[in-house]
C-alpha cells in the first residue's frame, strides 16, 4: 500500500511539463558531405521526421548532425507545422517554421540512456533553427547507429510547451547513400590523422 502511495505522490506533484512519445510516420535520413582545398571538410546526415499533433496538422523535425575535421559535432534543429491528410500526404510547400527555436534538443539511441545534446546553443541562419556543439566521439557513434537502421528518438522542447514531444524513428538509408557517409567519414578520419601528425 505505501508503495502505490509513492507512486501516487509522485505523479501528482510532478512538473507541469511532461514528455509524450510518438512514432514517426515520415523519417527521411540523406547524407551529406563537405569539402574544401584539403579534401573533406565534414559529414554528417540531413534528417527530416514527421508525426500527427491534433486536427489533422502535423509536427515536423527537421535537423541536421555533422562531424568537423575541427574535431566536434554540431547539432542544428529546428520544426515545422503542416497540414496532414492520408489522401494527399505531407503539405512540403504549406510548411511553417517554428519560433523561436527550441531551447533543448537531444538525440539518442531508443534502447540507450546516453543522448547527444548540445550544453549552449546559437540561433541558426534559418529561422527557427538553432545550433550547438556536441563532442566528436558521441556524435560519430550516433550517425552509424541511425545509418545502421537502429531505432532512434529525437525531442525538441521548447519553451511554451507544456508537453515536450519525444519522437521515435529508424532511417531506412539506402545502400548508396550509406556507402557515401561511411566513405566520407573514412576520408574525413585520415585527414584528421594527417593534420595530428603534423603537430
Amino acid at each position: 500500500m505505501k508503495t502505490y502511495l509513492a507512486l501516487f505522490l509522485a505523479f501528482a506533484i510532478a512538473p507541469a511539463s511532461a514528455q509524450s512519445v510518438v512514432q514517426a510516420l515520415m523519417a527521411n535520413v540523406t547524407p551529406a558531405v563537405s569539402r574544401d582545398e584539403k579534401g573533406v571538410s565534414s559529414c554528417g546526415l540531413n534528417f527530416v521526421t514527421g508525426a500527427m499533433s491534433i486536427e489533422d496538422k502535423a509536427i515536423v523535425y527537421d535537423f541536421s548532425v555533422n562531424i568537423y575535421s575541427s574535431g566536434h559535432g554540431i547539432i542544428k534543429a529546428g520544426s515545422h507545422s503542416m497540414l496532414f491528410s492520408p489522401k494527399t500526404g505531407w503539405d512540403m510547400a504549406g510548411k511553417k517554421a517554428r519560433t523561436p527555436g527550441p531551447k533543448l534538443v537531444w538525440l539518442a539511441k531508443r534502447d540507450d540512456s546516453v543522448a547527444i545534446r548540445p550544453e549552449k546553443y546559437i540561433k541558426a541562419e534559418s529561422e527557427g533553427f538553432v545550433m550547438g556543439g556536441a563532442s566528436l566521439e558521441s556524435t560519430i557513434e550516433l550517425l552509424f547507429a541511425t545509418a545502421e537502421g537502429d531505432p532512434m528518438q529525437v525531442s525538441m522542447e521548447y519553451a511554451s510547451d507544456r508537453i515536450h514531444r519525444v519522437m521515435g524513428f529508424q532511417a531506412k538509408m539506402t545502400q548508396d547513400d550509406r556507402q557515401a557517409f561511411g566513405s566520407c567519414v573514412g576520408g574525413l578520419m585520415k585527414r584528421m590523422e594527417a593534420e595530428l601528425t603534423k603537430q
